[in-house]
């Protein structure tokens, strides 16, 4: 009796219930990673007033699986987002601060397991199994 090999049979399932899954997962599993991200990205903001940290946000992007974690601009009334940040280096200059860049590193460095629990939470909800 030959053995089943377990990776072709869970291609085939992937296969079959691929296309169910991506239309929910993906968008939800990124408005998570947005939102961890601007959450790190407010805990690492220097603050003088408040008005910086409260200025966060995520924003959809130009499609369903984009967001956009953004400081500062629109009507926040906080222009200054990307001098700390960045730095400035004419007028008064000022050394970079960078909150939202090692915050959006660290948010990728420790997603890989959460995205693994969250596929295999939606495979087990299909029913699939390997």
């Amino acid at each position: 009796m030959a053995k089943t090999d377990p990776f072709a049979k869970f291609a085939r399932a992937l296969s079959k219930s691929g296309s169910k899954m991506g239309h929910k997962t993906t968008p939800h599993i990124i408005d998570i990673l947005a939102h961890r991200v601007l959450k790190n990205a407010k805990r690492r903001a220097p603050v003088r007033t408040g008005a910086l940290r409260a200025s966060g946000r995520v924003e959809a992007g130009s499609n369903a699986n984009q967001r956009i974690v953004a400081f500062g601009g629109g009507y926040t009334g906080v222009e200054y987002a990307k001098a700390v940040e960045y730095g400035r280096y004419s007028y008064a200059p000022a050394a970079p601060q960078p909150f939202l860049r090692p915050a959006f590193i660290e948010e990728m460095r420790g997603v890989r397991s959460k995205l693994k629990a969250a596929f295999q939470k939606e495979l087990d909800d299909l029913g699939v199994s390997y």
